[in-house]
């Protein structure tokens, strides 16, 4: 692509001059960075007080908040954008020295100095934290703390412990590359929890709050030559801690990069750049403004700028010189512009993540590159208009995740390896958007989302959640204004030229106030061209309108979030979290979207949350523990789509389903015709290949596929026609079609083949040939087998050629098909599932609560006297009555055994209540199979599991498994692997034999290597024990899983089993 290039340039020179750089804490604290004019002063604080438990002090010393870049040699080195190939950069991660003390009143003195002999202190890992290191390999340090809301100690701000206030003190030592002489040399601590202080060779540098933006701080007054000691006192708790009440694990340490760079003595501070894009949304406005400081002792004159836009092809698009000013003064600053237009370049979005590189030369007065520095660019406007947000014109639809950071083994420190498999996961399984709950994120994440396409929302670190609670609301206390805007501010500062970043958001859970209009117009004077989001409100989840760009709220009802919407026409409505996936959950999620696709002011929303939070650690006896335990306020750390290790959670299917980008639709199945939809916001569907399958009772009878592109615009609908023949699903047959949708190409995310989304759509029944050889097939009275009946006791057997079977106290209880058993326990009546996270929702309301207290993991069981009837020499019928009894009411159940002369039983099963049931678990049988039956073959919904509530993301098919393979592996044990939609199902060993079940019509199932009580104890042991047999529950139905949140009951009406009567029959028989 060709562009022109129309540079306009402007200079500014910056009269104010730069903070003091501070050698010691004797100096004021930094307010709020003077680019927020809306920042208030701290507030005058006690002399006595230490840093850490003055709001008003949260960075001294500390450099003024920048865009992330490391400075380069030249245009190629700023190019390649691999900073470890920078002659300006050290990387100081490693192996640092370590030592834990209790509080910040029992370190050792003088452990800062370069003298200070730290031979007998612990090794450490930077970047860690060191309650997970400690927990991992023994060592007496405070352990990892999972809490909700509750600090781990009683909330009083400012104030924090004083005797139960770990603390980690860290030593390293480096030597400053000799061509660094000359320059002004800087330190980096991406992420630091939750304050600390800085010395270089035993003098104090600084101290900083706010774990998760950037610390910089100035070396160079104190570099030796030879080793330096860079030294580190790190707080636990702090007043900053106040502000980092997140649910997550409560961790300390140097969890993210610590590194040096070198800069010359007036530098390039910092850089900006921004697009904009005309009426058509075809071609483009580029700005640029810089800082250059001047960090020495003279006036620095001849200083300048080069600027250059690289595109995705290498060519350069856009090019321009800014000149500096005639001099700049010592500690001031000067800000230089350059702006121009460029000829309609390829623009970004989460679909198309075209990405150019603007490349900034710093030159000396002779010309010469001093240093050099890039950031990725990508064409694109957010804007909010017509009550939609919009990104380059186009209203866009959020198909978001909430995200932790987190990884099982080490905690916050999360490697670029296994961001990239977050990413590609959440891009396989349909999403597009990601909120970076509830802190700003590591910057390597938000490189990668503007390479393969995600949009951000980026959040403050701010959340003070159980103060919030308590309607203690520090969002309106001036105290305090000052610390959040400098953490909004920080935070924009860094991430401001990502441009996947498309709006910014607050923080999190600490309800309204001054502090947030002050941040609000910060936040927007550094940065006019991105909304701002933040959600909370006063009183606590009160369910009125939010404040600020967009209409945001939490865990809402489909209704209420459609009356929202109505309340405000000028804004959009975006969910900032929605469908809780604590555990086995995600139920309802269609109706969801049912209504974004019904309003389009609805534009989506995020799930929380991506992943589960629980550490691993290796126990005494080399078994792998989990951690997930809150003992605080009871929610546990599980509640992601995947499992800590990255596993997908069968509710991810489900997810990719509803979320896909591609609708189809029948029109004239008979004749192969049906209409696609496109429902990607950007892209067309010519990068898809599509294919078919005709299925006949769940098999495929012929298939096929498209031979060209499919051209479906963005939004826009066509009719297209499938070749195949629906006369090859046979009269009386179930028929469906299926059509698939799979990457053409290989992506960054996926490799080609990849299936995006696939629908199955019913064919029209044909009607059963009623012939006179269909007739004669049947096996009538005279045809079936002779059954003979025998009676002992309350014992009834009964047998024919090759199979017997008996029935005793209302229950089968053996089943012998040609020499062998097929049950290992009886078949009884069955109410009960493992309760779910979310059926644990509630306390004393939750589902599982009630199901306890009515007895129903508990019911006993009583029989009347079984009611034989011969209805013909082939067949028998054994009927017999039971009661079930609860604590408190009882279920009165029918059961009626049809027996053939054949060997097939057919069993109807008359539930009826008798008093007061809460909604229950399940309706059903269970039944122990032998172990030797480790597979199964069935026809209905699957692979995956599925739940009443939630089997959008399952095909209707025939599909095998292994009984073992139906587990999921939840580490909070609990109900899973139930098949839905199930016409038969074979239950098998290798040598083929088993047991069929038929459903008459559907029933759905569990088949696992473990029982019930097995399962239960799990959630303790972590381990579950498995006695050599198959349990197999054989369900009319199950109650829904629920998931609009996971604290309250909420499975939805239809999805309840509270009726007063149910009826169940299915049939099983023999196979070989």
């Amino acid at each position: 692509m060709s562009a022109r290039v129309a540079p306009v340039l402007a200079v500014l020179l910056l009269a104010a001059a730069a903070p003091p750089r501070l050698a010691g804490l004797s100096a004021p604290a930094q307010s709020a960075p003077a680019q927020s004019p809306s920042a208030q002063s701290p507030p005058a604080q006690s002399p006595s007080a230490p840093e850490w438990e003055d709001p008003g002090i949260f960075a001294v010393g500390a450099e003024k908040p920048r865009a992330a870049f490391v400075p380069h040699a030249d245009r190629g080195g700023a190019l390649a954008r691999d900073r470890t190939r920078s002659p300006y950069f050290r990387l100081l991660n490693g192996t640092w020295k370590f030592r834990w003390a209790k509080n910040p009143f029992s370190l050792p003195n003088g452990f800062e100095s370069p003298a200070y002999d730290d031979a007998d202190w612990d090794p450490m890992p930077v970047p860690s934290n060191w309650q997970v290191v400690g927990a991992n390999e023994g060592r007496p340090y405070d352990r990892p703390f999972f809490t909700n809301i509750k600090h781990p100690f009683r909330a009083d701000p400012p104030r924090v412990p004083h005797d139960d206030n770990p603390v980690g003190l860290y030593r390293t030592a480096f030597e400053a590359p000799a061509g660094w002489r000359g320059r002004s040399v800087f330190v980096h601590f991406a992420g630091v929890q939750s304050a600390y202080y800085v010395w270089l060779n035993g003098t104090r540098i600084g101290y900083r709050e706010d774990a998760f933006t950037p610390g910089e701080f100035d070396l160079t007054p104190h570099l030796r030559p030879g080793r330096n000691v860079l030294a580190v006192e790190v707080l636990h708790h702090s007043d900053g801690s106040y502000l980092e009440d997140q649910d997550y694990w409560r961790l300390a340490g140097i969890f993210r990069d610590v590194y040096l760079v070198a800069q010359p003595a007036v530098r390039l501070r910092d850089f900006v750049v921004r697009t904009d894009l005309d009426a058509a949304y075809r071609d483009a406005a580029l700005e640029v403004r810089a800082s250059l400081e001047n960090r020495s002792g003279a006036a620095a004159r001849g200083h300048a700028l080069r600027a250059a836009l690289v595109g995705p092809d290498g060519r350069e698009v856009f090019a321009a010189y800014l000149a500096g000013p005639a001099q700049i003064a010592p500690g001031a600053e000067a800000e230089l512009r350059a702006s121009g237009a460029v000829r309609a370049p390829a623009l970004w979005t989460a679909e198309t993540p075209a990405l150019y590189t603007l490349v900034v030369e710093h030159l000396d007065a002779s010309g010469a590159v001093l240093e050099a520095a890039s950031a990725r660019v990508g064409f694109r406007k957010v804007e909010i208009r017509g009550g939609q947000l919009l990104l380059n014109g186009v209203p866009i639809t959020f198909r978001g995740v909430n995200r932790h950071e987190f990884d099982p083994d080490r905690g916050r420190v999360v490697s670029r390896e296994r961001m990239l498999e977050d990413i590609r996961l959440m891009k396989q399984f349909n999403f597009n958007a990601v909120r970076t709950s509830h802190y700003p994120n590591d910057p390597v994440w938000y490189d990668l989302c503007d390479e393969l396409g995600l949009y951000v929302v980026d959040e403050a670190n701010v959340e003070s959640h159980e103060l919030w609670e308590r309607k203690v609301y520090i969002g309106d206390d001036p105290a305090w204004t000052a610390a959040f805007v400098a953490r909004g501010v920080a935070m924009v500062e860094r991430d401001k030229n990502h441009p996947s970043v498309v709006y910014w958001s607050m923080g999190n859970e600490t309800g309204l106030g001054r502090n947030f209009d002050a941040m609000y117009a910060a936040m927007k004077a550094v940065d006019p061209t991105r909304p701002i989001h933040y959600e909370s409100r006063n009183p606590p989840y009160a369910p009125t309108l939010s404040s600020y760009d967009i209409i945001s709220t939490m865990y809402p009802a489909v209704d209420h979030i459609i009356d929202l919407m109505n309340q405000d026409p000028s804004r959009p409505v975006i969910i900032c979290e929605y469908a809780h996936a604590m555990g086995n959950s995600l139920g309802n999620f269609k109706k969801y979207w049912d209504a974004y696709d019904a309003y389009p002011r609805l534009q989506g929303g995020f799930i929380w949350d991506w992943v589960d939070q629980a550490l691993r650690h290796p126990g005494p006896d080399g078994r792998v523990r989990w951690n997930w335990v809150n003992t605080s306020d009871g929610s546990n750390a599980n509640d992601g789509l995947v499992n800590a290790d990255r596993t997908p959670q069968p509710e991810l299917f489900e997810a990719k389903k509803v979320q896909q980008p591609v609708k189809v639709e029948g029109v004239d199945l008979a004749r192969g015709r049906v209409r696609v939809t496109n429902r990607y916001d950007f892209a067309g569907l010519e990068g898809l290949a599509v294919s078919w399958r005709l299925l006949e009772d769940g098999r495929p009878v012929q298939s096929g596929s498209l031979p060209g592109p499919l051209d479906v615009r963005p939004g826009e609908s066509r009719e297209i026609a499938l070749p195949y023949d629906a006369r090859r699903v046979g009269p009386g047959r179930e028929g469906a079609v299926e059509v698939t949708f799979s990457l053409r190409e290989a992506a960054p995310w996926a490799p080609a083949g990849h299936e995006v989304a696939w629908e199955q759509l019913a064919l029209p029944a044909r009607a059963r040939e009623d012939t006179g050889a269909a007739k004669a097939g049947a096996a009538g009275p005279a045809a079936m087998p002779p059954l003979k009946v025998a009676s002992d006791g309350g014992r009834v057997t009964l047998s024919g050629p090759g199979f017997e079977a008996a029935i005793e106290g209302g229950a089968l209880v053996s089943y012998v098909w040609r020499g062998q058993e097929l049950l290992a326990g009886p078949l009884v009546p069955n109410l009960w599932r493992v309760p779910t996270d979310n059926d644990e929702g509630g306390g004393r309301r939750s589902y599982a609560h009630r199901w306890r207290e009515a007895g129903l993991d508990r019911l006993a069981v009583t029989a009347g006297e079984p009611q034989v009837l011969q209805v013909d020499p082939g067949r028998a019928r054994v009927t017999v009555e039971r009661r079930l009894q609860g604590a408190s009411a009882a279920m009165l159940l029918t059961t009626v055994y049809d027996v053939a002369g054949d060997g097939e039983i057919a069993i109807a099963a008359a539930f009826r209540a008798e008093g007061s049931f809460p909604p229950l678990p399940r309706v059903g049988f269970q039944v122990q199979l032998p172990g030797r039956f480790d597979a199964v073959e069935w026809y209905g919904r699957g692979p995956q599991e599925s739940y009443p509530d939630r089997k959008e993301g399952a095909r209707l098919g025939v599909h095998r498994a292994s009984i073992a393979g139906l587990h999921f592996p939840h580490v909070m044990a609990q109900e899973n692997g139930s098949r839905t939609d199930v016409r038969w199902a074979a239950f098998t060993g290798p040598s083929g034999a088993g047991l069929h079940v038929s459903g008459d019509p559907l029933f759905a199932f569990t088949a696992h290597d473990y029982t019930d009580a097995a399962l239960t104890a799990a959630k303790t042991s972590q381990a579950i024990e498995r006695d050599g047999r198959v349990t197999l529950s054989l369900d009319l139905a199950q109650m829904g899983l629920g998931g609009d949140d996971s604290w309250s009951p909420r499975v939805h009406a239809e999805y309840l089993l509270d009726a007063a009567e149910y009826r169940f029959a299915f049939r099983l028989r023999g196979i070989r």
